[in-house]
């Protein structure tokens, strides 16, 4: 009978034990406007399951969709601390953040690979403290490879951009880069492109091809010109005051753990674009990679806009960026 009280005791005291433990854990939250459909969602996830493994005294909650607001609401209220993590697309975060519009300097690199080895290096270091002045801490750069132009209209020279009616976001950088080109760009919620392409109101949009095969939008195109014209970056940021509370063994996990999602990101990037690559063909779309003169011609008429967009950021900023991405060449 002794020897029963005493065993009922001990597991008594081993789940006040564990109870008090998972107690202490501090519980942090992850917002992201995407689906669970996407690289951004597979980062997010493979993010938490890291901290999850390799901490006892952190865990993370995944809010997708947009539960906890969109892009924009999401930057808002990690600022303030109500949201401890985001992950999303670095052009939300320029209304927040103006340096980061040295994401959408067009026509700059030669492959995804390029763009890595930068974000990963000097640039990282040099980027980051404009993000902590805004209390943002910056954890790594992902991505969802160029963003692409799809179109109803063949295009392998300059002149068939001429008049090409085509949807962009709504910054006044996007908008001059598509018109230099010869387009005629039309700023529009993204909720309404679908529609707006079967209307025949626009003839053309740009995304990665990870939004294009998400929202559907192939089924209202013909053509996919593969123009590379600037990579669809995926940031993970956080809360800089809370990332300053944590103790050093968990800032160290945080960033190691931020470190091999952003490379696992990276590969799930990779495997998805061919898949993606296959649903458009399927639909019978056809890819077309343009020519070396016509590429030419585009980086020629980006760079006007790339100077007007130079003169707004740090110039320092600007030559680590540049010297980063011809430091292999």
């Amino acid at each position: 009978m002794k020897k029963r009280i005493l065993l009922l005791f001990i597991i008594c005291l081993f789940l006040f034990s564990s109870c008090a433990h998972k107690e202490e854990k501090k519980l942090f939250s992850l917002s992201l406007d995407n689906t669970k459909d996407s690289v951004t969602y597979l980062y997010a996830e493979e993010f938490a399951r890291l901290i999850g493994e390799m901490s006892d005294t952190m865990e993370i909650r995944i809010y997708p969709g947009a539960v906890l607001g969109n892009d924009r609401e999401s930057i808002e209220s990690l600022q303030i601390g109500d949201i401890d993590f985001v992950v999303q697309n670095t052009a939300p975060q320029v209304a927040f953040v103006p340096e980061a519009a040295i994401f959408d300097l067009f026509m700059l690199y030669e492959d995804i690979d390029t763009v890595r080895r930068v974000m990963d290096g000097p640039f990282f270091d040099a980027i980051t403290p404009y993000y902590e002045a805004k209390r943002i801490k910056v954890l790594g750069f992902a991505d969802q490879h160029f963003r692409e132009l799809t179109t109803n209209r063949e295009i392998r020279s300059m002149e068939d951009f001429e008049g090409l009616k085509i949807r962009t976001m709504a910054s006044p950088y996007h908008i001059r880069f598509w018109r230099e080109v010869g387009a005629n760009p039309t700023p529009m919620n993204w909720g309404e492109v679908y529609i707006a392409l079967g209307q025949k109101t626009i003839d053309a949009q740009e995304n990665p091809y990870e939004s294009i095969v998400a929202s559907r939008v192939y089924e209202q195109q013909k053509y996919v010109i593969e123009t590379h014209h600037v990579p669809h970056l995926v940031s993970l940021i956080m809360n800089l005051d809370t990332f300053d509370h944590l103790t050093d063994e968990e800032q160290r996990v945080i960033m190691e753990a931020a470190k091999r999602a952003t490379e696992k990101a990276r590969r799930d990037a990779d495997e998805r674009l061919e898949t993606k690559k296959k649903v458009v063909e399927d639909a019978g779309l056809t890819i077309l990679s343009p020519s070396e003169e016509m590429l030419r011609a585009m980086r020629e008429r980006a760079a006007v806009v790339n100077d007007a967009l130079r003169k707004t950021l740090d110039p320092e900023l600007v030559n680590i960026l540049e010297e980063e991405i011809h430091a292999d060449q």
